[in-house]
């Protein structure tokens, strides 16, 4: 049996250049609910700092982006 999910899958670029995997979760879907989860998942782990996001244009990401991280690239 094949079961549909959402992988949200976060990355991060230190100072020093290197990628981090700084989060992985699996949704029933990618809404704009399980996104805005995600964000506050990593933000209770310390998420902190950011600078840029580089993402699609999934009207639901887009959202719970610019709801959870104002002032952010």
């Amino acid at each position: 049996m094949v079961v549909s999910k959402a992988c949200h899958i976060a990355i991060g670029i230190t100072e020093k250049e290197n990628r981090e995997n700084i989060g992985l979760d699996l949704s029933v879907r990618g809404s704009e609910y399980s996104w805005s989860n995600f964000f506050e998942y990593l933000k209770a782990r310390g998420l902190s700092g950011l600078r840029m996001l580089i993402y699609y244009a999934h009207k639901g990401l887009v959202k719970a982006i610019k709801e959870t991280f104002v002032n952010v690239i």
